[in-house]
């Protein structure tokens, strides 16, 4: 991951989420320090893309790669993205078709010189055919404070192949905070900045639109619901008109991270992501937990573990009726995860529907919150 302090961009006018939640997938890119110039490259209509695209979006042979948010402070820039599959694609080809998808080569404005940088990219399934990523870029030379970027996109291993690159046109805008140069991240508490815990309510630099009230109450909900977050500080929080999973309803993202720096590899991180309108937790995601960090205290873990955990985080976070009608419906699946290609550990997923919606909670080997997402069944059967 790329710089601590962060707060939102915008991207054709819309205000974008925090961080993408990500983990699990980190994809080796040739060209890391790549200085070999940019060409023109073709979409899969066949059309020169290096002027400006309406929106930075491309599809090449059915694969789309959408910019949803993007972060820059003058030396570092995240590029947030989501990925579609076709559909009819098997989800295994679709998972290593959708590693193989690279923004690699960087211009700027008008310019064909390429920009010197290094970074990494990771990728992750959001649900069947649909993934999210995030490219991290260090900039090793200075750009300008507002500028269009160029992003050269590989739908393959062949990365000079014209029938399966793309490009995409990214505006990008220096953040600014008043009275403090490029710095990112909306002011938090004390207790929040510290990593100390406790009542982390959000106190925002004035030039940020604050963080509502009930959103508030369901973040401190969730802290409750899983103590562990209360030890990772609050890097930054945005507002969006788009979840991380592609529905159109307005929501807030926060991010949190043991240290606050990003450039601390292998340390805990967080995002998440609540109703703009109701306060409600829609998407929950934890990373490089001591549960992937460290052996478990147990490796394998039973059915009526997974089943009870789960419950007892629905009961904590959407109460006693979803509680009912998840031990009357819900399935729960024992499967293994990697995270970073390397650490294995057993996972239970409790899944249910109600009342229009999607549930699914995620719980890990030592019975800690992973995931956790609620999504509306008529979103799913667009999906499909």
């Amino acid at each position: 991951m790329m710089g601590n302090k962060r707060t939102p961009q915008t991207i054709g006018g819309l205000v974008l989420a925090g961080v993408v939640t990500v983990a699990g997938i980190t994809a080796a890119l040739p060209g890391e320090t790549s200085t070999v110039q940019a060409a023109p490259v073709k979409t899969a209509t066949g059309a020169q893309t290096k002027a400006a695209q309406a929106s930075p979006s491309v599809t090449v042979n059915g694969m789309t790669v959408t910019v949803n948010e993007v972060f820059y402070d003058g030396s570092r820039m995240d590029i947030g993205y989501a990925i579609q599959m076709p559909k009819t694609q098997n989800e295994a080809e679709a998972l290593k078709m959708a590693q193989t998808i690279k923004l690699w080569q960087f211009t700027v404005d008008n310019s064909d010189k390429p920009v010197p940088y290094k970074g990494s990219q990771e990728v992750e399934r959001v649900n069947g055919n649909q993934f999210k990523g995030i490219r991290n870029i260090e900039i090793t030379e200075p750009l300008p404070d507002k500028f269009t970027l160029h992003a050269k996109v590989a739908f393959g291993n062949d990365v000079t192949d014209p029938k399966t690159t793309g490009q995409l046109d990214i505006p990008v805008a220096k953040q600014q905070k008043p009275g403090d140069g490029a710095g990112l991240s909306p002011k938090v508490s004390p207790s929040t900045q510290s990593g100390a815990g406790g009542s982390a309510t959000p106190a925002p630099d004035k030039a940020e639109e604050p963080l509502p009230k009930h959103v508030q109450q369901n973040y401190q909900k969730l802290l409750e619901t899983e103590p562990l977050l209360k030890g990772l500080k609050m890097t930054g929080y945005s507002k969006s008109p788009m979840t991380d999973n592609g529905q159109i309803r307005g929501v807030w993202g926060i991010v949190l991270h043991e240290t606050g720096n990003f450039d601390d590899k292998g340390k805990m991180f967080a995002s998440m992501q609540f109703d703009s309108t109701t306060g409600e937790l829609l998407d929950y995601g934890s990373f490089g937990s001591p549960t992937f960090r460290e052996e478990p205290k147990k490796s394998t873990q039973t059915e009526a573990f997974y089943r009870q955990k789960a419950a007892d985080f629905i009961q904590k976070l959407l109460g006693d009726e979803h509680v009912k009608q998840y031990q009357k419906t819900g399935t729960v699946e024992i499967s293994m995860r990697t995270y970073n290609k390397t650490v294995e550990r057993q996972t239970g997923t409790a899944e249910f529907d109600y009342n229009g919606e999607r549930f699914q909670i995620v719980v890990d080997v030592n019975g800690y919150l992973h995931t956790y997402n609620r999504i509306p069944l008529s979103h799913l059967l667009k999906q499909r």
